[in-house]
């Protein structure tokens, strides 16, 4: 079975390069005579579901991923389906599919704890959205720059400056001094001394 997920993972990967063109609507064309030619590919069918959700073809985008579940398991496209239950604002399902995936033989963590985290911050729970943030920041190797502010000032602005502080340094030591980290160090260093004064 992880070999079959493997296959279909590498499969992934190879294809969607092949056809890659600036325009959507040519792509869902070549993904549609792709699939004429290969119905029962569920890498196909996974690369033309996000390529709806993307063009906002939920309805459409749902069947494609229902069909790749029954080719290669749930597990298969629980992150997809987070996806589209996001795009259609739909928070409480995309946490359950966010959450089925983790719990899959190979999750991407990393994206699915950020997701989890802004869920989390749509549906006004404060401290799930910071316990996400602190494990994705904890799981990636390689955290985005904007995340890792994002995931400071929501520290921050719950009145946690110590968690936000500790968050900064992990992040400034997995990707360097960047100038956003760094001027961001600067303001909450600041608005401490001023706290402190006051």
């Amino acid at each position: 079975m992880i070999g079959k997920f493997l296959a279909i993972l590498v499969l992934t990967a190879i294809v969607w390069p092949a056809i890659a063109h600036p325009s959507g609507e040519l792509r869902l064309q070549v993904l549609n005579e792709r699939i004429d030619a290969d119905p029962t590919n569920p890498a196909l069918l996974l690369l033309r579901a996000r390529e709806l959700i993307h063009e906002e073809q939920w309805q459409f985008a749902e069947q494609d991923l229902l069909n790749a579940s029954q080719l290669a398991g749930n597990d298969y496209v629980s992150f997809d389906l987070g996806l589209l239950n996001l795009a259609r604002q739909d928070f409480h399902a995309a946490a359950y599919y966010f959450k089925q995936h983790l719990e899959s033989p190979h999750p991407n963590v990393e994206l699915a704890l950020w997701h989890l985290s802004k869920i989390s911050l749509e549906l006004k729970n404060q401290p799930a959205a910071l316990a996400y943030f602190d494990a994705y920041l904890i799981a990636s190797k390689a955290p985005h720059p904007g995340n890792i502010a994002r995931a400071v000032r929501t520290a921050s602005n719950s009145g946690q400056v110590e968690l936000a502080l500790g968050w900064l340094e992990l992040g400034i030591e997995k990707v360097g001094p960047v100038p956003q980290l760094m001027r961001l160090k600067e303001e909450l260093r600041f608005a401490t001394a001023s706290a402190e004064i006051e």
